[in-house]
């Protein structure tokens, strides 16, 4: 562990644990294969181009 690292604080057997917390791999593959028309989310329109946006 190392400083200003995130960790998980419980209690087990009366013992405090403190382990650091470990960052999730994603695959693309994976998170893309759950996309359902249940649950995928509609286009929004936040109106025209302002500034030097590109359409």
């Amino acid at each position: 562990m190392g400083l200003d690292e995130t960790v998980d604080i419980h209690e087990e057997d009366r013992r405090i644990i403190i382990e650091p917390i470990r960052s999730s791999e994603y695959d693309l593959d994976r998170l893309l294969a759950q996309i359902t028309p249940g649950n995928l989310h509609a286009e929004v329109d936040f109106g025209p181009a302002v500034g030097r946006e590109k359409p």
